[in-house]
């Protein structure tokens, strides 16, 4: 998947989830769901390569 792709889906995926919770997106709102993934994605690779601390080790 290519980043013109990924973000298509990102805006496919987060427009009804956004209208059903009335919230609108904006810059802020993506930043922070950015960090929200690059942090699950360090999380899954930390556990995966055990370099998480013990009380990391619990699946999010």
């Amino acid at each position: 998947m290519n980043t013109k792709q990924c973000s298509h889906h990102v805006e496919e995926v987060s427009r009804p989830y956004a209208q059903r919770n009335g919230f609108e997106r904006d810059n802020v709102w993506f930043m922070l769901k950015l960090h929200e993934e690059v942090v699950e994605l360090t999380q899954t690779y930390r556990m995966k390569t055990g370099q998480a601390r013990h009380n990391e080790l619990q699946a999010p």
